[in-house]
């Protein structure tokens, strides 16, 4: 019975010893190298994954993205990459390439500047602080994303989502509602500590891989039988020509073309709208400047597509969020593009802060050839991410690099 005992300990505090080594040292190490289709079973450390790094945490003066699909990397760069492997697909590659400096993001599509700027870096660091092995210094440079297809869409609908029976009267005539609105969203309240259970991150992954795998293969196979059962009953294909192509542009002398609407700079707000989106930017940016007391920050403008390209013929059709006008001249759109970012570098000049407008370096890249699609139009492409990570590379090594806005309108 003494010895059944005896060898029952043993065999416990092996195993307890085996499992601290593999959380400790074998799986930390392992984090960085995992292939892309497991990041996201890795929960409050997947930031760690990202291969724009040496190591598993960033060191140094590090870099951070924030903001949303731009800051993630969405594009086709992303599009064709080797899931089974964690290559580069983004300018948070190019920029770790070129400058030597670690780079994380945490971007996120759709975020708005609430969650982009706010609530997804509050998140991701509090996970991290409250780990053993994993906790990040904070970044000495934070690059903030602002996107001007469609931040200031997704800050209004965070608005309403917020207030799912109306904005109140008078949300967006002073600060005090607004940054109310904020701190409910953004704040993000941990109950958790720095506890043995809570550190068992391989534990935790080993978990989430069962259940995905497992999920995703019956997904797979659920999707196949009823692809079948479509073929089977589905008529025959027309032979009827595609759509004309709603958008056309004119690009290295060649007329590119694009079923669809295209982003833009938030054309289809009004002064209104368009006034109370920029206020929530403006509080949503001082609550980034107070969450990242140490760090440089820099705001890096983006263009939509549309405020970069040459049109082919006509007007451009926009994608819409909320049902608006869906057809401008490409010439409002461009002085749109160039009133938007004034207001935005006004914004951040007054916050004290830093700003590049990236959207000449884009637009000259534009001219040569696309640096959006062909797959997806909406995120910029290898030969685009490479052009962002040079305005980001300069931004960097500029000292203090604000600027006024460049001119589109009259090019």
């Amino acid at each position: 019975m003494k010895n059944a005992v005896v060898n029952s300990a043993l065999l416990l505090g092996s195993t307890v010893l085996v499992w601290l080594v593999i959380e400790l040292a074998l799986f930390p190490a392992l984090v960085p190298h995992l292939p892309m289709r497991l990041h996201s079973y890795l929960g409050e450390v997947a930031p760690l994954a990202q291969s724009s790094k040496r190591g598993l945490r960033p060191e140094g003066d590090w870099v951070l993205l924030v903001g949303d699909s731009y800051a993630k990397g969405n594009g086709d760069w992303f599009l064709s990459v080797d899931k089974d492997a964690n290559p580069p697909f983004q300018a948070a590659h190019v920029l770790h390439e070129r400058s030597g400096r670690d780079v994380l993001n945490f971007g996120l599509p759709g975020a708005g500047n609430v969650y982009g700027w706010n609530r997804l870096p509050e998140e991701h660091m509090t996970w991290l602080h409250l780990s053993w092995r994993y906790d990040v210094a904070a970044p000495a440079t934070v690059f903030a994303y602002f996107y001007e297809g469609n931040d200031l869409n997704d800050n209004l609908k965070r608005v309403r989502l917020h207030y799912p029976d109306g904005i109140p009267d008078g949300f967006f005539e002073g600060t005090a509602a607004v940054d109310r609105f904020i701190e409910a969203e953004a704040a993000y309240m941990h109950h958790g500590k720095k506890t043995l259970f809570y550190n068992m991150f391989a534990a935790k992954f080993v978990r989430r891989l069962v259940r995905g795998e497992w999920h995703r293969r019956r997904d797979n196979a659920e999707g196949r039988r009823a692809t079948e059962a479509q073929t089977m009953d589905a008529p025959a294909a027309s032979n009827s020509a595609a759509p004309r192509s709603a958008n056309r542009l004119l690009i290295g002398g060649k007329v590119v073309g694009y079923a669809g609407g295209l982003q833009s700079p938030a054309m289809e707000l009004n002064e209104l709208e368009t006034e109370g989106a920029l206020l929530i930017t403006a509080r949503s940016l001082l609550r980034l400047k107070r969450q990242f007391q140490s760090s440089r920050i820099v705001v890096v403008y983006i263009p939509s597509p549309l405020s970069i390209y040459e049109p082919a013929a006509g007007d451009f059709m926009i994608q819409t969020y909320q049902g608006g006008p869906n057809s401008f001249a490409a010439s409002d759109i461009r002085r749109r593009s160039d009133a938007l970012c004034q207001r935005v570098n006004a914004i951040v000049h007054k916050a004290g802060l830093e700003f590049v407008d990236a959207r000449a370096v884009l637009r000259n890249a534009a001219q040569i050839e696309p640096i959006h699609g062909p797959k997806d139009w909406k995120h910029l492409n290898e030969t685009g991410h490479r052009s962002l990570a040079g305005v980001l590379e300069a931004g960097l090594f500029a000292g203090r690099p604000s600027k006024p806005c460049g001119k589109l309108a009259d090019n």
